[in-house]
């Protein structure tokens, strides 16, 4: 599978699908600071999903209804993180193809998914 990895999102988590031997580019190492709707572009141009904690995507996806590949945002504040390794990882795994054109949402014990309709 294929990841964007925002640069909000904690180090160990890209590592560990990097690790499980998806494809994932780093914004935090090769693109940092550039704009949220790059990314979605960036996303769709490769056919990736968007890891990130940064709740703007949600707004890009459903008030400006920019399309997406699908976006996985993680809510897990306030956990180590370890716990925050986890839970990414136990719902990105488990959940692998429903992710694609869905707004994925994991917070603590529960991911809801969200598939996308045209």
């Amino acid at each position: 599978m294929k990841f964007i990895i925002d640069e909000s999102i904690d180090f160990p988590i890209e590592e560990a699908l990097t690790d499980r031997n998806h494809e994932v580019i780093s914004i935090r190492k090769f693109f940092r600071g550039i704009d949220d709707e790059e990314i979605v572009l960036m996303a769709n141009d490769s056919a990736s999903l968007i890891v990130t904690s940064d709740k703007d995507f949600g707004e890009l996806a459903f008030r400006q209804r920019m399309g997406h590949k699908g976006v996985v945002l993680i809510r897990l504040d306030g956990l180590s993180n370890d716990s925050k390794l986890k839970e990414s990882l136990k719902t990105i795994l488990a959940e692998d193809e429903n992710l694609k054109d869905a707004f994925t949402v994991i917070t603590p014990g529960i991911a809801r998914i969200r598939k996308i309709i045209d």
